[in-house]
């Protein structure tokens, strides 16, 4: 999984420009994850991670799309 995450962002430009929704939110899910495994919450740890993957590919979609339609035009 981390060698598919580093292909796409590295080889596919996907924080190109840079997305800022996507930084401010992923950090936001990051700190409620770290305050769940923190207390010993692992069903609440679960769900913010489901949302946080689910959050972070809907926006990934959007910007690869961004750049297909940017490379499409050369």
């Amino acid at each position: 999984m981390a060698e598919v995450l580093s292909e796409v962002t590295t080889t596919r430009r996907l924080f190109e420009p840079p997305n800022h929704q996507l930084w401010a939110r992923g950090r936001e899910f990051q700190l409620q994850l770290l305050r769940a495994l923190e207390t010993g919450d692992a069903q609440q740890a679960r769900e913010i991670m489901a949302k946080h993957m689910a959050f972070a590919e809907k926006l990934m979609q959007q910007q690869e799309l961004r750049v297909e339609r940017k490379f499409g035009d050369l």
